[in-house]
């Protein structure tokens, strides 16, 4: 594989994007994996940029990990947008709900078709409250923003709140 600037990717790249999208993840790598972590022999990351493995056991042990890694990016990845993609999708299903063409709620919103696709595409921009307002009141829906506590939070205590005065 040989990314978009040219550059040949590592082995353990290719290798663990390749049992990631083969869904090759088995009970045997899980058990290599653990008995590695358990006896402090994972292999070291800089030692798969030099080169991949050839022999048999350290081979299945970088094709568990190099999987496990790639499992871990494509995961913090996705938890990471995840908030952007449910407010995609809610617009998506409301704009569906609502019977619109791109092109009628950009005439709604007094703005242009390419700059709805924009807004409904995750990861693009950063769109504003005003915005959004619009998006909503164009596909007659009302916007709700909400604060919802973590279920993994901790409260804070502070020292002692400063009261305004006035």
């Amino acid at each position: 594989m040989t990314s978009l600037t040219g550059v040949k990717a590592p082995v353990w790249l290719n290798e663990g994007l390749a049992i990631y999208k083969a869904r090759e993840w088995t009970f045997f790598l899980i058990s290599i994996l653990t008995k590695a972590s358990l006896t402090d022999r994972l292999i070291p990351l800089p030692v798969f940029i030099l080169s991949f493995p050839a022999e048999e056991e350290p081979a299945e042990l970088a094709y568990a990990e190099s999987f496990m890694f790639i499992s871990f990016l494509i995961n913090k990845a996705y938890n990471d947008l995840a908030e952007e993609y449910t407010l995609v999708r809610e617009m998506l299903s409301a704009r569906s709900k609502s019977g619109l063409t791109q092109e009628a709620v950009a005439e709604l919103m007094g703005t242009t078709k390419s700059a709805v696709s924009r807004l409904e595409s995750a990861g693009k921009h950063a769109p504003s409250l005003t915005t959004l307002k619009k998006y909503a009141q164009a596909v007659g829906c009302d916007l709700k923003i909400e604060f919802t506590q973590k279920s993994d939070s901790v409260k804070h205590e502070t020292g002692g709140a400063k009261q305004r005065k006035g």
